[in-house]
């Protein structure tokens, strides 16, 4: 019986810990001062336009 509630206790451990690992961001809650960073450039877009055609 100990044996089933440690590998159920591990198991939760685990779950919890995934779920905190994708859930975390460094920016949360802030807003963003300049959306320079979401500007694509425009060798990388005529890249992926000679990779498509």
């Amino acid at each position: 019986m100990a044996r089933v509630i440690a590998v159920l206790f591990c198991a939760l451990l685990m779950a919890v810990l995934c779920t905190a690992q994708v859930n975390f961001s460094p920016n949360w809650g802030k807003r963003a001062a300049s959306s320079e960073g979401c500007k694509a450039s425009m060798d990388s877009i005529m890249y992926l336009y000679k990779l498509i055609q």
